[in-house]
C-alpha cells in the first residue's frame, strides 16, 4: 500500500474494485484476460493475451 501511495503521489493513477466484472480486461494495450467462453464465461477460467492484434485498442 506504501509504494501505491508513492506512485499516485507522483502522478500516477489507481482505481480498486471489489472484483473484475469486465467480460474483456485490457492492460497497457499489451495484455489481454478474456473468458473462454463468451455464452457461459466461467469467472475461474479464462485465457491470457500476449501481443496480438486482438489488443492492440486505438485510441
Amino acid at each position: 500500500m506504501a509504494a501505491l501511495h508513492r506512485c499516485t503521489e507522483a502522478g500516477e493513477q489507481a482505481r480498486f474494485l471489489p472484483d473484475v466484472t469486465l467480460k474483456f480486461f485490457v492492460v497497457d494495450r499489451t495484455t489481454a484476460l478474456l473468458p473462454v467462453s463468451c455464452t457461459e464465461p466461467d469467472p475461474s477460467v479464462r485465457l491470457l493475451v500476449h501481443a496480438s492484434a486482438l489488443i492492440e485498442v486505438p485510441l
